[in-house]
């Protein structure tokens, strides 16, 4: 699976303090378990951020194709099998105070349209126009079992008909979060580029729906299930153009899975990538902003670590003379606490 596209800030080996020469330290902070001293996991990192943060309105688009009854990897299991898991993995780790609506395309009208072509142009149209569900209104995601509920016809592959209007799509989902409250997002769950623009009338462009996402403040997550692969689990050169097309689109995370568990970790790593911090020099300048995990290199010397979600927190930490430290990031238990920094030197 491809890595997230971050920014690695890398400021200047060697800084003068005092009139003297620090040696650099390489820096890297992570989330972890209270009391536990060493790097966390993806889990524990999906869990600090989700605690940190404050409620969101997330919409998330998943793709019921009929391409996702092909393979997930060369041999592999039809995609919708670990995608529909990954989906309930979703439910289940949404936040109590967040607001989740989930939107399925393609799961009730047949296709009209195979390899960019048009077969049917009836059922074309009705399929990219008329076959986007709301499953899930935009409301509190407390009641998991119900809205799991919901998509139990996801199960079967029955359910994997249609085609890819990934523009009409957003543009639903641009709808649903028009007045919702706090931080927007929109999570694509799809093994496709957009089919219908600009052969079906009717079909936004999926470029000009992640715009009025953007100018709206809405960020644009896309997992790509299936690796690019064709009906019989081949790369084939359209296969290869779908994944950079779906690669530009995203406005903030991209992620290839070819697994259920590559899937997971994509959607866990969507809310880990949320999270960025600032570490603030003596005097007040900033001297690097980063993700957990990122590798940043500064002076020893004195700093403030300072969070920057909506929930955001302050510290004093000291980066000791050494080629090495990790910043450790852990939570008492307690709603609402500010987490724990602390700064080990590596050997």
């Amino acid at each position: 699976m491809a890595a997230p596209a971050f920014f690695v800030p890398v400021l200047a080996a060697l800084a003068l303090l005092s009139g003297c020469a620090v040696k650099p330290v390489n820096v890297e902070a992570h989330a972890t378990q209270a009391g536990k001293m060493e790097p966390g996991s993806t889990e524990d990192a999906f869990r600090f951020v989700q605690s940190v943060r404050e409620p969101e309105s997330i919409v998330l688009i998943y793709d019921a194709s009929g391409s996702m009854a092909w393979p997930i990897s060369a041999g592999g299991e039809p995609r919708f099998g670990p995608a529909y898991r990954a989906l309930l993995q979703f439910v289940d780790r949404t936040a109590r105070h967040d607001k989740l609506a989930i939107i399925v395309y393609g799961s009730q009208l047949p296709s009209g349209i195979m390899d960019g072509k048009v077969l049917n142009a009836a059922k074309a149209k009705a399929s990219c126009n008329d076959d986007i569900r709301v499953v899930q209104p935009l409301q509190p995601a407390k009641d998991r079992a119900e809205i799991k509920g919901r998509l139990n016809h996801l199960s079967k592959v029955g359910a994997y008909r249609g085609d890819t209007p990934l523009g009409n799509s957003m543009m639903k989902a641009a709808e649903l979060l028009a007045n919702a409250p706090g931080e927007k997002r929109v999570v694509v769950l799809t093994d496709g580029a957009e089919e219908c623009h600009p052969q079906i009338a009717g079909s936004v462009s999926p470029r000009d729906a992640v715009q009025k996402l953007k100018d709206a403040d809405i960020a644009v997550d896309i997992v790509f299930s299936g690796g690019g692969l064709d009906s019989k689990g081949v790369v084939s050169e359209r296969s290869k153009e779908n994944t950079r097309n779906l690669s530009t689109l995203a406005t903030g995370q991209f992620f290839e899975a070819g697994s259920y568990d590559e899937l997971v970790n994509a959607l866990l790593r969507i809310e880990i990538a949320k999270f960025r911090y600032e570490l603030v020099s003596s005097k007040g300048a900033v001297a690097a902003t980063a993700n957990l995990g990122q590798q940043i290199t500064l002076p020893a010397g004195e700093y403030t670590f300072r969070g920057l979600k909506a929930r955001g927190f302050s510290k004093p930490v000291t980066l000791p003379a050494a080629r090495a430290a990790r910043i450790y990031l852990a939570l008492s238990g307690e709603e609402d606490a500010t987490p724990d920094v602390i700064v080990v030197a590596e050997k």
